[in-house]
């Protein structure tokens, strides 16, 4: 399975803390290298470098309707 980074969304510092606050609750996730809040933060500069923006972070837009 492919994951496509057809959505960037630009995030803020703020951002990343809530991001690495929540994934640290999941005692399951505890260890692994993406749960790392470094990692985390790595992360979304390289996906800000891709989508033109400080920080970012990425989804796949299987299917997007607009009103």
């Amino acid at each position: 399975m492919a994951f496509r980074n057809t959505v960037f969304m630009s995030v803020d510092e703020a951002d990343l803390d809530r991001k690495a606050n929540a994934v640290a609750r999941y005692e399951s996730q505890a260890g692994r290298v993406y749960s790392d809040p470094d990692f985390l933060r790595s992360q979304a500069r390289f996906r800000g470098l891709q989508g033109g923006c400080e920080l970012a972070e990425v989804f796949e837009a299987v299917r997007l309707v607009i009103e």
